[in-house]
C-alpha cells in the first residue's frame, strides 16, 4: 500500500512543481476502483500540461526532460516511480482535458500524512472510451457495469457525447 501512497504523493508533486497543470488516474485502475478489479500492467494517468510549455507534436517533451533530470528510470513508454510503472497520458482530446479538470479526489488508505486518489469520475470513463479508436469490447462492458452500478451520470454523458460528437 505504501507504495501507491508513494506513487499519489508523486503525482500531487508534479502539480505543485508546476511540471504538470493536473492530472487523473483513469484506464483499468480508476475503473476497478470505481466497479470492480480489472487485471492490469500499469497505471495509466492523463495529464494536462501548459500550452505554452510544448510543442502539439510533442506533448511530454517538458515532462519527460523534467523526470529525467530528476533521475527517474524508463521502461518503454513507463515511468518507474516506487517501482509502479505509470504512463502519463498527454489530454489529447478536449474531454479528456474535461475529465481531468472535472477527476474526483478519494482518499486513500491510512497514509501518513494523508493521501487521496485524483480520480476520473464513470461518465467521463464511459465517455472517454467513446472517442475514436478508444472502443474496445473489454471497455465496451467496463462501460455496462459502471451503468448497471449506477455510477454513471446518464443526462451528463448525454450532453458529453452531443457536445463532443461521441
Amino acid at each position: 500500500m505504501e507504495s501507491f501512497a508513494g506513487v499519489l504523493r508523486w503525482l500531487d508533486g508534479l502539480t505543485s512543481a508546476g511540471v504538470i497543470e493536473d492530472y487523473a488516474i483513469t484506464g483499468a485502475v480508476a475503473s476497478s476502483i470505481w466497479d470492480e478489479a480489472t487485471a492490469t500492467q500499469d497505471l495509466d494517468v492523463a495529464v494536462i500540461v501548459a500550452e505554452s510549455d510544448h510543442s502539439p507534436l510533442d506533448p511530454l517533451r517538458p515532462i519527460l526532460a523534467w523526470l529525467e533530470a530528476q533521475g527517474y528510470q524508463f521502461d518503454g513508454e513507463h515511468v518507474i516511480v516506487c517501482g509502479v510503472p505509470i504512463q502519463l497520458l498527454p489530454a489529447w482530446h478536449p474531454l479528456i482535458a474535461e475529465a481531468v479538470r472535472a477527476a474526483v479526489d478519494i482518499p486513500y488508505g491510512e497514509a501518513d500524512p494523508p493521501v487521496s486518489m485524483r480520480l476520473m469520475a464513470p461518465t467521463y470513463l464511459v465517455a472517454s472510451w467513446r472517442l475514436p479508436g478508444a472502443a474496445s469490447t473489454r471497455r465496451l462492458e467496463r462501460a455496462q457495469r459502471l451503468r448497471a452500478a449506477g455510477l454513471v451520470d446518464e443526462t451528463l454523458l448525454a450532453e458529453l457525447v452531443a457536445r463532443y460528437d461521441l
